[in-house]
């Protein structure tokens, strides 16, 4: 869901697998002058322990600069007292420059695994070969 979030697209699959997208909204809007994209979903899972459905709303809060989720509230909406819950998300200014600033010793040795050129090669020529079929 969140690799769809980054690609802005404004139709999303149910963020939760065992629940059911029943309707979903893409909105962008100011606030306190600053914009957003809000993705509003409200979601549904048939309980086998009743007949009733249970329905939630969740509504992610993106900045449009960076595509990154800002907040999320998850609510109940067909229970006798509705619950919600907001989770807020920030993200650190820079990120890690080397392995060695998660703790990494020194002194442990580096594996490299990244494929060479000659693999994107093999790839590219793969991917040529299978377009003559």
């Amino acid at each position: 869901m969140f690799q769809a979030i980054f690609r802005g697209e404004a139709a999303l699959e149910s963020p939760i697998p065992s629940l059911d997208v029943v309707q979903q909204q893409q909105r962008r809007f100011k606030e306190n002058g600053r914009e957003w994209i809000e993705y509003d979903f409200t979601l549904r899972r048939q309980t086998r322990l009743s007949k009733e459905n249970d329905v939630m709303r969740m509504v992610f809060r993106i900045d449009p600069n960076t595509l990154l989720p800002q907040r999320m509230t998850l609510a109940t909406l067909n229970k006798e007292q509705p619950e919600s819950i907001e989770f807020l998300l920030d993200y650190p200014k820079t990120g890690l420059v080397d392995v060695y600033a998660l703790g990494v010793p020194r002194s442990a040795q580096v594996v490299d695994r990244v494929p060479n050129d000659d693999l994107a090669r093999l790839i590219e020529v793969s991917k040529a070969s299978l377009q003559l079929f």
